[in-house]
């Protein structure tokens, strides 16, 4: 299918629970969406943070010089989170006598504070109200159905979030995954970074030992791991949010839903699991699909990158051309083009390293001997410059940049951050010459080629393979590429061939460059 832009995408498209092409709706309503209304709890819970923060300071700054000005600044040293509406009415009449200016001051403050109050939004996509009103009009298990960067896990949380600064109930809302670094790099990361600056000054405290956000409403936001069925069992809760369930077993996943009054679970369609045979059309249960065009706020070039998972063929008209009910592929594969560019369930066979495992970023052996690898990107295509440790049988990789067009020194930057010695560290990279000779010349980085020539891909693979490879929860994008990889196929008779596709695979090619040059050379 063609590609349209991005900004079409999230002016046109929304939403939706069947598994019909995408609805349209006008460009007024999403307008609306992206920037969702809060309730009135949680706008006074941001205008609060507003008005503590910059009002308030300047009110007592202004007070200072006014009388009754050692009273006003000991209400405001005494009582800092003391709201301007109540600071305003409390001390006016004191304030009337000073200067006739001042009233008029208050006023002023008081409707500024009222408007970041009325005003106060949270930057999501659809995904987030079409959530938060199901889970308000307590539907029972929600299921997200999506594609890569649809941006689910980010509005679910928020969703949750927002119900757990209003409600006053003492509830527990549950967040889980498959394992804590999983769970560490993925939601409770997007948490962190995406959810909580909203929301900050409605959470009271956080645990940090064990992971759960305690708010001033009295709910709680935890985010814990349940490893088998016993784990899972004698732990109730409000609502419970299952993150990459198709990686559950049916049995874990039945414990934690039986001992939830709500439950929502998002993945990545890669292969039919339980979702598909015991959730999706059960009455009372609500499904939801979306994919990267739903996601406003990524960049044109990463929707670019998605929608060309796959290339199709078209006619001399512009129309698209299929086989049967298949459309007629020129390039990549379209089990992954339906899985990750459009969310709809697919049959994705021939992950080329299914095994290797998530690990947390402590566990990294940082005090062994490192192998410092790069695979170069230029305008479009991103640097991948990765660090690997054998220990016994095992590679240990961490992934330390990936990012288009990053300069020679950027990269030496990069490098001595990470333990890199300039003196004794070698940086194995591809050939290209004129990167070499400045990372050599301009930065001081002993630059090693890596080894290449006919079967070089198929035997560093084969060398992988040999090992158990860990690597760490940061390195997102390798963990994001890893399910992308895979071997090609014949295109009539989707026979899976010994090559890997070309696609997806900079920080395979920058792991292979290290670990096949150095250690097939020590051989």
């Amino acid at each position: 299918m063609k590609y349209e832009p991005a900004t079409t995408f999230q002016k046109n498209t929304a939403i939706h629970k069947t598994n019909y092409p995408l609805r349209t709706l006008t460009s007024k309503y999403l307008k609306q969406s992206s920037k969702s209304r809060l309730s009135d709890a949680s706008r006074n819970d941001l205008a609060h943070g507003f008005g503590v923060n910059i009002i308030s300071k300047a009110i007592r700054l202004t007070a200072a010089f006014c009388f009754p000005h050692c009273l006003l600044t000991a209400v405001g040293f005494f009582c800092p989170k003391l709201s301007p509406k109540k600071l305003l009415w409390n001390c006016n009449f004191l304030l009337r006598q000073a200067h006739p200016v001042i009233p008029i001051m208050w006023i002023t403050l008081f409707c500024v504070c009222e408007i970041c109050r009325r005003f106060a939004c949270v930057r999501t996509s659809i995904i987030y109200p079409k959530t938060l009103l199901e889970l308000r009009k307590g539907t029972r298990r929600i299921i997200h159905q999506g594609g890569q960067y649809s941006g689910k896990t980010v509005n679910i949380l928020g969703a949750l979030a927002t119900l757990c600064s209003e409600e006053t109930d003492n509830s527990i809302t549950t967040v889980t995954s498959m394992s804590f670094p999983h769970l560490k790099g993925g939601a409770l990361r997007d948490f962190e970074l995406y959810v909580y600056p909203s929301f900050k000054t409605a959470i009271k405290s956080y645990n940090k030992t064990d992971h759960v956000f305690y708010f001033k409403s009295g709910c709680a936001l935890e985010f814990r791991v349940f490893e088998n069925e016993m784990a899972a069992r004698g732990h109730k809760r409000k609502r419970l949010f299952v993150n990459e369930a198709n990686s559950f077993s049916p049995l874990v996943f039945f414990q934690l839903d039986s001992r939830s009054d709500q439950t929502i679970i998002d993945y990545n369609p890669s292969i039919r699991f339980f979702a598909h045979s015991d959730l999706i059309g059960l009455p009372g249960n609500v499904t939801f699909y979306s994919d990267h065009r739903h996601n406003p706020f990524i960049s044109d070039a990463k929707h670019r990158e998605i929608e060309e998972i796959c290339t199709f063929a078209y006619d001399e008209f512009g129309k698209q051309m299929f086989n049967g009910d298949k459309p007629v592929v020129l390039r990549g594969d379209y089990e992954l083009w339906k899985v990750y560019a459009r969310g709809l369930t697919g049959n994705i066979t021939g992950v080329i390293f299914p095994d290797w495992e998530v690990i947390d970023d402590e566990d990294f052996p940082f005090e062994e001997e490192a192998t410092y690898s790069i695979d170069f990107g230029y305008t479009i295509d991103p640097t991948a410059i990765m660090k690997t440790v054998k220990v016994a049988d095992t590679f240990f990789v961490k992934e330390l940049a990936y990012e288009p067009g990053l300069p020679p020194i950027v990269i030496q930057q990069i490098l001595r951050g990470n333990g890199f010695d300039l003196s004794s560290d070698v940086l194995y990279c591809e050939h290209d010459p004129e990167m070499v000779k400045q990372l050599r010349s301009k930065c001081g980085i002993s630059c090693q080629l890596a080894r290449k020539g006919p079967g070089s891909i198929k035997a560093g693979i084969e060398l992988l393979k040999q090992h158990k490879v860990k690597y760490t929860s940061s390195s997102q994008n390798l963990h994001r590429e890893r399910g992308l990889y895979v071997w090609d196929k014949e295109k009539d008779t989707g026979k899976l061939l010994p090559i890997p596709i070309e696609k997806h695979n900079h920080t395979f090619d920058a792991i292979r460059y290290g670990t096949y040059t150095k250690y097939l050379r020590a051989a």
